[in-house]
């Protein structure tokens, strides 16, 4: 579980990233499939998220969704906060969708922790 908050980090950067090269396109109100399309794509987006979860017991995985949510759930505090300077091309409009994506996918992320389930080792 040590390399959970590094795996959030990376996902935060990785997000952040894209939304400040493609975030005009990506959430644009006047093309509203690509927005369905781009809230629809968070649950397949948490698919890498289960191996790893596979490797902890049920009772830590809680906190190891926790772990990988928190460091971006923390980073965009200031991220949003200095919006213009970190997606200096999208309008107050696009910041406010791009703020209820994060709580979509970081909702996404700390519910993969519910998942009970013991997987078993395939021999």
């Amino acid at each position: 579980m040590v390399y959970f908050p590094l795996f959030g980090t990376s996902l935060w950067l990785i997000a952040t990233l894209i939304f400040r090269a493609f975030g005009t396109n990506l959430l644009d109100v006047e093309r509203p499939i690509v927005l369905v399309a781009l809230f629809a794509a968070v649950p397949i987006m948490a698919i890498p998220l289960l191996p790893a979860l596979k490797r902890i017991p049920v009772d830590k995985r809680l906190p190891g969704t926790v772990l990988i949510a928190l460091p971006g759930m923390l980073l965009d505090i200031f991220s949003l906060i200095f919006h213009e300077s970190v997606f200096p091309a999208l309008d107050p409009q696009q910041i406010t969708l791009l703020a209820a994506w994060l709580l979509w996918a970081y909702g996404i992320i700390i519910s993969c922790g519910f998942i009970k389930k013991q997987f078993t080792p395939k021999s």
